[in-house]
């Protein structure tokens, strides 16, 4: 029996739109409702009408809960809240830590600059992303336990957001040809807030919604 929590944190987005809206669960009515609270990105909320589908993240460090279901009412009443139909059908996902996706995007990185310093960046790529790190393509060697700073954006629903975080290289390895000087790096964040993890995960999950739709997830 799939089990939900009061206060649980969640994640909400229309199959027609992009954007991923942060929730948690309400009220709990087992096999007849779950009520949420407004869902929230940013500084906008996410308008819905009755019958509006709706699809519903709920991650968890081992699996991700992910379901589609309807709504069946909005109150509006001190704060606004969505009554939604308790899904027929919830599909459980094995996850690893943090879940994880491929890009290219251009990122800069660092070695952590002395005090008073400003960081020496150089250009490389990201090839995946998940709310815990990154694996990157740089053009040099660069030891495992080295500490880094990466820079970079993600496009989120209110433009692009600026990340600057400072991470633990856990991997180095060679790619290509034995005398080739490209590495990848397997990067840990280490300095992460709470608020720029979750906007990851949102940019994360929004991707692979979009991924699905199109048909290449």
């Amino acid at each position: 029996m799939t089990t939900f929590r009061l206060n649980q944190k969640i994640y909400v987005s229309k199959p027609e739109n992009r954007g991923t809206y942060i929730s948690a669960i309400e009220k709990i009515e087992e096999k007849k409702e779950i009520a949420i609270a407004l869902p929230l990105s940013q500084s906008s909320s996410l308008p819905v009408r009755i019958g509006d589908l709706l699809t519903i993240r709920v991650p968890s460090d081992s699996s991700s809960m992910e379901f589609t279901t309807s709504v069946k009412q909005v109150l509006i009443e001190n704060v606004p809240v969505y009554v939604l139909e308790y899904p027929d059908r919830i599909n459980r996902v094995q996850l690893r830590k943090h879940v994880r996706v491929n890009i290219l995007l251009d990122i800069q990185y660092s070695t952590v600059p002395r005090s008073g310093e400003k960081p020496d960046y150089r250009k490389a790529t990201a090839l995946d992303i998940s709310a815990g790190g990154m694996k990157i393509s740089v053009p040099g060697e660069i030891g495992e336990g080295e500490t880094l700073l990466v820079a970079f954006e993600l496009p989120v629903k209110a433009g692009a957001h600026s990340f600057e975080l400072e991470t633990r290289v856990m991997r180095s390895f060679r790619v290509g040809k034995a005398e080739s000087s490209v590495y990848q790096l397997g990067l840990l964040f280490t300095s992460i807030t709470a608020a720029q993890r979750d906007m990851m995960f949102n940019y994360i999950f929004s991707r692979m919604a979009g991924l699905r739709r199109d048909g290449k997830a």
